[in-house]
């Protein structure tokens, strides 16, 4: 597994730096094979006397009349780590991730980011794919916006130049919007200024005196939406309790259940069994071969769960640009295909090892005797998880954070056994 861990790394470095190096190598092509003459000779030389030492962490070397001389800082870009403040003007794409992720700055491209805390108070002119604990926007999305976290907040200042597509436990949105609006969460609150429509699908809804809406306000909630007097709707207003819709549904099915939906109802179940069935005895597997890797990456599952959700996202996304980047050269076609098979590998393993801390986490709470035994403890966790799935109203997005929580820690031991091997 360390040597899989290893060639994973390599992929991923090489991603990162062989772009920068040539983006770098291309900004001196011009200078190769020009002539220098003696008055260029002596500009240099007092340029290089009244230059700095050392040069500083932004780049910058100060010369002659404390003129800055700056490379254009073309991407792609990429920022990993526990805590990221991108506070620099950046050109071409972004990718971040890490337990805590910044934007001061201004980058021109898109922005790809996953943390636990993201927090956007710059500006970005092209799209915006974000996925965490707690997101705040401040600033400025110049085209799509597309993010699913616990909480997320538009501020009044945040301005989508097009689209926004959300998930998460609870949104407020205060800010600005061209585009249309799809909104999918467990508390959805609208107080800003929306220029075309927008879609809600939510158990609570509650919509501002100040809210502008340009288009429609469609809503389905399980509760009765709360829609303030002053609030501008331009479009219709068409609301719907979920409860009410769905009972309407079941009295028209009613005649069918017992032929068609009665087998579906057995179909599901038969196929939710056996594939239940797999997965506790490929989970009991890894426990038995690796019972201390196991148990050692479960009970890390709850440690930083916030900083394990970004590092999952980052891991999720950018392991297979690593292993196209890596497969494209014929030498490194086998580690190309080893990477492939760890990471798919990682895929399987991400909800056994958040199943076992599930398991764990009840014996403890509860006290459960039986839960003690492990292979007992690993099948209730893994239980719990696949009914939360099939029957939570979010079950896609518990399936998301459940994938992200695994992958975080798996690339938490890849991070570990590489920096312990340089050592």
């Amino acid at each position: 597994m360390k040597k899989l861990s290893l060639a994973l790394l390599i992929g991923l470095f090489g991603l990162i730096l062989i772009p920068k190096s040539i983006a770098q190598a291309e900004q001196f092509d011009h200078l190769i094979g020009l002539p220098i003459d003696s008055a260029q000779e002596a500009e240099i030389d007092l340029i290089l006397e009244s230059a700095t030492d050392e040069m500083p962490e932004n780049g910058v070397i100060l010369g002659v009349n404390n003129k800055e001389i700056t490379p254009e800082n073309k991407g792609p870009h990429f920022r990993f780590g526990e805590t990221i403040v991108i506070d620099e003007n950046l050109t071409g794409d972004v990718y971040a991730g890490g337990g805590t992720v910044r934007v001061e700055g201004k980058i021109d491209g898109d922005l790809l980011v996953g943390g636990g805390t993201i927090i956007l108070n710059g500006e970005v002119t092209g799209d915006v794919r974000a996925g965490g604990g707690n997101i705040v926007f401040n600033g400025i999305i110049g085209q799509n916006l597309t993010v699913g976290g616990g909480n997320i907040i538009f501020n009044s200042s945040a301005t989508v130049g097009n689209s926004i597509v959300a998930g998460g436990g609870t949104i407020d949105a205060a800010g600005q919007a061209m585009g249309n609006v799809w909104m999918g969460s467990g508390m959805a609150k609208l107080s800003g200024d929306f220029g075309n429509d927008v879609n809600v699908y939510a158990d609570a809804m509650e919509v501002a005196p100040g809210v502008m809406i340009g288009g429609s306000l469609i809503a389905e909630t399980t509760e009765e939406a709360v829609i303030a007097d002053g609030a501008q709707i331009n479009g219709e207003k068409k609301l719907t309790l979920a409860p009410e819709r769905e009972g309407k549904k079941q009295k028209a099915r009613s005649k069918k259940m017992d032929s068609v939906g009665g087998f579906l109802v057995k179909a599901s179940l038969i196929g939710f069994l056996v594939s239940f069935i797999i997965a506790v005895v490929s989970g009991s597997i890894l426990l038995y071969l690796v019972p201390k890797l196991a148990n050692k990456l479960a009970g890390q599952v709850l440690e930083s769960p916030l900083a394990n959700l970004g590092w999952g996202f980052a891991y999720l996304i950018l392991a297979p640009m690593a292993i196209l980047f890596t497969m494209a050269t014929i030498v490194a076609l086998p580690i190309g295909f080893l990477m492939l098979g760890f990471y798919i590998l990682s895929l399987c393993l991400s909800k056994w090892v958040v199943a076992i801390a599930v398991g764990n986490k009840l014996e403890m709470q509860f006290k459960i005797k039986a839960l003690q035994n492990k292979y007992l403890s690993f099948a209730t966790g893994l239980l719990v998880l696949s009914l939360a799935y099939a029957v939570s109203l979010l079950g896609g997005l518990v399936q998301l954070i459940t994938l992200l929580l695994g992958m975080g820690v798996i690339f938490g031991l890849i991070k570990k056994t590489f920096f312990s091997k340089t050592k």
